[in-house]
């Protein structure tokens, strides 16, 4: 709704789009009509000045910014998200901690399913990735599901989930390098202390494996690498 003190003046517009929640719009036009007859316009300037968004609404601030950087030709992905490297890993290890920690949360990927946290998503039949062993026990196991994806029964910490949605193969999505950072930046977050991943195992990993098209079965993975 639009609420104004006369027909030539207008300090400011409000729309609300739910109760409890603002939402204030950077240089908009408003039209107001009467059936086809146009009573007259108002332009929207922003507010607060600054160059802070104009969107207060938090529910809305999100997909602002993410639509504001699409139009401008850019990624939101190191403007919003910072990580702190563990300090146990070394200078280059740390850089693949932050570029694992980015692709971790990048939209489909990791943080869908698995969650920012690490924790999964039980009701989703989603499995943790904290203080797990199939997150900080065999590297070639880790990189193989990961490269070729994953389905079928698993059990976590304990707990069975059905793997009725396949894990995502990342095979053809991230280079060797990529899949070397992602992986040891989940084997040293939410609670996890495990050796890096190097970039030369993937390679090999993928190699030995190139020409496999189906996703690994849990009961597959451990047979070639059980728990220790």
């Amino acid at each position: 709704k639009a609420e104004f003190a006369s027909a030539t003046t207008f300090n400011e517009i409000m729309i609300w789009n739910r109760p409890g929640f603002e939402s204030r719009f950077n240089n908009a036009r408003i039209e107001f009509f009467n059936g086809r007859k146009n009573l007259g316009s108002v332009q929207v300037g922003s507010m607060g000045g600054g160059g802070s968004s104009p969107i207060k609404d938090p529910w809305l601030q999100k997909p602002y910014s993410t639509a504001k950087a699409h139009l401008e030709n850019r990624s939101i992905v190191n403007e919003e998200f910072k990580v702190d490297p563990p300090k146990h890993l070394s200078s280059a290890a740390k850089q693949m901690y932050i570029r694992g920690a980015a692709i971790y949360r990048q939209d489909a990927f990791c943080s869908t399913c698995h969650q920012p946290d690490g924790l999964g998503l039980e009701s989703s039949h989603f499995p943790p990735l904290s203080k797990t062993k199939w997150a900080t026990q065999d590297t070639d196991r880790l990189i193989k599901l990961t490269l070729h994806g994953l389905q079928g029964e698993i059990e976590v910490k304990g707990k069975k989930y059905p793997g009725l949605v396949p894990m995502t193969a990342f095979g053809k999505l991230l280079d060797d390098t990529d899949v070397a950072s992602v992986l040891t930046y989940v084997r040293n977050s939410f609670g996890n202390k495990a050796s890096i991943v190097k970039p030369e195992d993937v390679k090999r990993i993928r190699a030995e494996t190139g020409d496999r098209e189906l996703f690994y079965l849990p009961e597959e993975l451990l047979k070639q690498h059980p728990h220790k």
